[in-house]
């Protein structure tokens, strides 16, 4: 089956330089192979901005998460797999992931198998809402 990339724009992760107090470290092993679903485009926003405050990237493309339009693709849909082993991030509909027997979990689950409360979510907010 083909891959669910659908973007070959090339982008660094430059801001990351920007960010030091915001970077954050994910859990392995509760994490590779996680397929979190954003069924709006508010949960898509955040989960990407938290996605690249820990360093993740689109793979294939390297796009930051943020520079990423995909919920606009699959929309209600949108899922994001990550791939701690290879540091990279996909995305598909929940339909291309279910196919291939994969669990999918809530931008919820996620946060709480990752330690990520509200407040760190807040501050990540804070700063992209208010950077130059």
């Amino acid at each position: 089956m083909a891959s669910p990339e659908h973007d070959s724009t090339e982008t660094t992760p430059a801001e990351n330089v920007d960010k030091p107090n915001l970077l954050l470290s994910l859990k392995t092993d509760a994490l590779d192979g996680a397929v979190i679903s954003t069924p709006t485009q508010e949960d898509n926003q955040q989960l990407m901005r938290i996605l690249e405050c820990s360093g993740l990237l689109f793979y294939k493309s390297r796009r930051l998460p943020t520079a990423s339009q995909y919920w606009d693709i699959c929309k209600e849909q949108t899922c994001v797999r990550i791939s701690l082993d290879v540091k990279n991030l996909t995305h598909g509909s929940q339909k291309f992931y279910s196919d291939f027997g994969k669990r999918l979990i809530s931008t919820q689950e996620f946060y709480n198998s990752q330690g990520i409360d509200a407040g760190q979510i807040q501050h990540v907010n804070d700063w992209f809402d208010h950077r130059d």
